[in-house]
């Protein structure tokens, strides 16, 4: 996925979509996990990418 990254900061892990006009969002994956509306797959892909950039 070119156009997603899931960044580290002192809040937590954000993940951020780059839009096809150039435009960036980012979500808190923190918050994402309180709300009803969380998909599965994301936080198990979230889970393993948070793991494979600590190991870097």
């Amino acid at each position: 996925m070119d156009n997603i990254a899931l960044c580290k900061s002192d809040e937590g892990y954000w993940l951020t979509v780059k839009t096809s006009d150039g435009r960036c969002a980012s979500l808190l994956i923190d918050n994402m996990k309180c709300g009803p509306l969380v998909n599965e797959t994301f936080l198990a892909w979230a889970a393993e990418e948070i793991k494979r950039q600590e190991k870097k």
